[in-house]
């Protein structure tokens, strides 16, 4: 169903958007991510959370399903991401 999968693409994009906010408000959201995981040691998390980020730049073409938000936000995001990974690299958790 083409109604379906439209609704379905617009949530999980809604749900994700969170990555393309403004490099401030995307850091002040990782470290509550990371608030969220504090019972996982603190290299573990990094390490770990750099992978999945990473996956996100690497899985697909584009973070976003639909053209609306990969208009809006992709870009934002992708530099969010990327950003956010080599925090990570380096052992600092971003606006921590």
């Amino acid at each position: 169903n083409d109604l379906a999968e439209t609704t379905q693409a617009y949530f999980l994009d809604m749900d994700m958007a969170v990555l393309g906010k403004k490099p401030e408000a995307y850091r002040v959201y990782a470290s509550l991510i990371r608030q969220e995981y504090r019972f996982v040691e603190h290299d573990l998390y990094c390490s770990k959370r750099a992978e999945i980020l990473q996956s996100f730049l690497d899985n697909s073409d584009t973070i976003f399903l639909t053209k609306e938000f990969q208009q809006a936000m992709e870009q934002r995001a992708r530099d969010n991401i990327a950003q956010e990974i080599e925090f990570l690299k380096s052992g600092t958790i971003p606006g921590g």
